[in-house]
């Protein structure tokens, strides 16, 4: 795929989900009840941060957002969106390792791990 098909997709998703009535149906509709049912969506915000490398960003889109729960506390929420023709034999391996790298760049900014344990 071409890098200006590439980035056309993503402004497309970031266009269409960075718009917080639309992404608030998203997680409603498409997330399940187990995840949804204990956030109040009325108080999603969703950030202009993205934890996609620049090197990947020709084929992933992702979407961050900070969603209170009805308890009290807050919850980060996180999107991740492969621009993909087909499935693959390998796209749920390739899942887990983006959310590792997610995992480990979230650990880099709260909790100061030192870089060398990670490319962000």
């Amino acid at each position: 795929m071409s890098d200006e098909i590439n980035k056309s997709h993503d402004n497309v998703v970031k266009n269409m989900l960075g718009r917080e009535g639309n992404v608030k149906d998203f997680v409603r509709y498409y997330l399940p009840k187990e995840v949804t049912k204990d956030l109040d969506l009325e108080t999603l915000e969703v950030s202009s941060h993205s934890y996609v490398s620049d090197h990947l960003k020709e084929s992933l889109s992702d979407l961050v957002m900070r969603i209170q729960m009805y308890n009290g506390d807050l919850a980060d929420v996180y999107i991740l969106i492969e621009h993909k023709s087909d499935m693959e034999a390998w796209t749920k391996l390739q899942l887990l390792k983006y959310m590792n790298r997610l995992n480990f760049c979230f650990r880099a900014c709260t909790q100061k791990m030192p870089r060398r344990y990670l490319e962000c």
